[in-house]
């Protein structure tokens, strides 16, 4: 138990290093303000959200008592797994093709179903409104560059 305390400590001390740098270089852009944002602000919420996420991991890793280790997913819990990081591999190696709008609908939606979400409606409905949201959040109401893609 005490090695899986010292390797959160780890993973820690490394989330805390990587939300430091994508903070530091989100503050390069300008941020803005409340009702009229700028490109730089939610990149920097998103970074000082990933240092205190990583802090509050070592926390209650160090000071709740030990539960035992982390079990890996067995069956099929193993394969939605899997399936789910070929579909953010398959989005990473679209996007340049389809851009965002076009590729985040289509992994929600492969998402969705890898998750087991039966009712198809309300599948295609979230994937339309998580894909095209997303765009419009970020391109549109916040002014970040997404990529378009080629056939977008």
């Amino acid at each position: 138990m005490r090695e899986k305390r010292w390797a959160v400590l780890a993973v820690t001390l490394v989330g805390v290093v990587l939300g430091a740098a994508y903070t530091a270089e989100a503050l390069r852009y300008r941020w803005g303000s409340l009702a009229n944002p700028g490109p730089g602000l939610f990149p920097v919420l998103v970074g000082v959200l990933v240092m205190l996420g990583a802090v509050g991991v070592a926390l209650e890793t160090f000071t709740d008592p030990p539960v035992g280790d982390a079990a890996w997913p067995q069956g099929v819990g193993r394969w939605r797994l899997l399936a789910i990081v070929a579909v953010a591999a398959l989005y990473v190696a679209t996007m340049p093709y389809l851009g965002h709008p076009i590729a985040g609908t289509l992994v929600m939606f492969a998402a969705l179903q890898i998750m087991g979400l039966a009712n198809w409606p309300l599948k295609i409905g979230l994937a339309l409104c998580l894909g095209l949201g997303s765009h419009y959040l970020f391109a549109t109401w916040l002014g970040i560059p997404l990529p378009t893609g080629e056939w977008w």
